[in-house]
């Protein structure tokens, strides 16, 4: 869950943006950075979409100390 609010917030987003984002409520997003509630896959695509992200991240059991991993980039 600490994740998922650490690859938000790098990402710039408040939690209603990114919920807009990939259709999903506000709650149920503070849901799951809360660890109340779990992501599916698909949502997890979406979310690492919108946050510029490798979904691998999204596993790490911690929070990553500085922004180590590659930012996703769209083909020229």
């Amino acid at each position: 869950p600490r994740v998922l609010v650490w690859a938000r917030r790098m990402a710039g987003l408040d939690v209603e943006e990114a919920a807009r984002k990939v259709s999903m409520s506000p709650q149920f997003l503070e849901a799951c950075e809360k660890g109340e509630a779990r992501v599916a896959i698909g949502t997890l695509c979406l979310l690492a979409k919108t946050y510029n992200r490798h979904l691998h991240v999204f596993f790490l059991h911690t929070v990553p100390l500085d922004d180590p991993a590659p930012r996703v980039t769209s083909p020229p």
